[in-house]
């Protein structure tokens, strides 16, 4: 799943390394594996293995269920909170949370890009 999307994004991104770290977690946070899908780094950074988040300039999760998503945000409406409120929902918003957090505590940040996959939306 992850190959074909670095293979097909790549050439969008001269610059930047796309790399498969799914099954390779960071340092763990807090008592928490990180192990985000894949891991976007500079070109020429000095990085310590797949998945270093010291040195990741974005992070891109991939989920296989829409069951998963976080956010109501299509079609967007006006008539209940944005964020669903399902145990699977909240699990991923968790993890996209704890992600970021590592992130940010990993480097000087005031911002964090990331990408959320599913099968028919990003």
């Amino acid at each position: 799943m992850y190959k074909p999307w670095i293979n097909f994004m790549a050439p969008f991104c001269p610059n930047l390394d796309l790399v498969d770290a799914h099954d390779t977690p960071a340092v763990d946070f807090g008592g928490k594996q990180v192990k985000p899908d894949i891991q976007i780094y500079s070109a020429n950074c000095k990085r310590s293995g797949l998945s270093d988040m010291t040195q990741t300039e974005m992070t891109v999760e991939f989920k296989k269920a829409i069951v998963d998503d976080p956010f109501r945000d299509y079609p967007f409406r006006n008539d209940g909170p944005f964020e669903r409120t399902s145990d699977a929902a909240r699990d991923t918003l968790g993890q996209i949370t704890l992600y970021a957090t590592a992130h940010q505590a990993a480097q000087v940040r005031t911002h964090v890009f990331f990408v959320l996959v599913f099968p028919k939306l990003c």
